[in-house]
């Protein structure tokens, strides 16, 4: 989940709907919107996305 709220907010996304059942899911989507994710996963990201025409 994390990569994925990463890249979302990396192009620019200004709402995410993300799983908030839980207080540990609260805290781990926190600490995603605040991780950066390595440069060559965005890359496959980007990859995989072409790919499929997304």
């Amino acid at each position: 989940m994390e990569v994925a709220i990463n890249y979302l907010l990396d192009r620019g996304a200004t709402s995410i709907i993300s799983s908030m059942q839980s207080v540990e899911e609260v805290r781990a989507n926190i600490v995603a919107a605040n991780r950066e994710i390595p440069p060559h996963l965005y890359e496959r990201v980007e990859e995989i996305r072409k790919e499929y025409g997304l």
